[in-house]
């Protein structure tokens, strides 16, 4: 998705397999799309989306869905055995035993990949799944595997869970409960970091009260203290932390 509808223009974030949208406007290439799922909006080239009768849409939209849970896995199509590439944070419908529909074709995938919907967001299952996504290259407007940005981190990790939360920081900090405490915090609150502006800039999952798990230059475990995010090179703090919020 990006902020105008040219490929020169900023890339602000990324739709995902299986994803549905509204097309708000619309060019001979492009489309100015709203997400479902998040409500962002963006263009996106023509030829890279479907469109689909409304009942065909709600369907989708209205189907239980499973998560992928690693990185990547491939979809198989059982009628040709083409495969798709499918990354963490991809909510499949009518998933079952290592098979799922979508549109009429019918796709096997590695079990082992998926979560199923309505799995806990509890501090083992949490810290399971995080630890896979551990070094995942930063790219702004990012929000999968191969490159995201830190509130695609964020959204991403609750997304597997089936949990969604809005795509950018600026409106993630706006939802939850706020934990006075960094010693109150748990596994799955995300912390929030300001700069000199007071403006929210920065978000990142608390592994627990000492430590955070977050995108900045790569998705890596920090120190944090009642300051912000401690550098693991140098010691000096990288980000000033403003608030903790619970989202669960």
């Amino acid at each position: 998705m990006r902020t105008e509808a040219s490929e020169q223009a900023e890339m602000c974030s990324q739709i995902l397999f299986a994803e549905t949208m509204t097309i708000l406007e619309s060019t001979e290439k492009w489309c100015k799309v709203r997400l479902d799922s998040d409500n962002y909006e963006g263009w996106v080239d023509r030829k890279m989306i479907s469109t689909l009768p409304d009942d065909a849409c709600e369907a989708i939209i209205n189907a239980p869905k499973a998560s992928i849970a690693l990185p990547v896995v491939l979809a198989i199509s059982k009628a040709n055995q083409t495969s798709i590439l499918l990354t963490g944070g991809t909510r499949i419908p009518h998933y079952k035993d290592g098979e799922f529909e979508l549109l009429g074709v019918h796709f096997q995938i590695d079990p082992s990949a998926i979560l199923p919907a309505g799995t806990s967001f509890s501090k083992e299952n949490v810290l399971n799944v995080a630890r896979f996504f551990l070094n995942t290259p930063y790219l702004w407007g990012g929000r999968n595997a191969l490159g995201i940005d830190c509130s695609g981190f964020t959204q991403m990790m609750y997304r597997i869970f089936g949990i969604q939360l809005p795509r950018d920081a600026s409106e993630q900090v706006k939802i939850g409960e706020t934990v006075d405490f960094l010693t109150e915090a748990q596994t799955g609150d995300l912390a929030f970091f300001e700069n000199k502006d007071h403006k929210i800039i920065h978000v990142g999952m608390l592994m627990d009260n000492e430590s955070i798990m977050h995108a900045s230059g790569r998705v890596k475990i920090n120190r944090i203290d009642a300051t912000g995010i401690v550098s693991e090179e140098d010691g000096q703090h990288t980000h000033q932390l403003r608030i903790i919020k619970r989202i669960i």
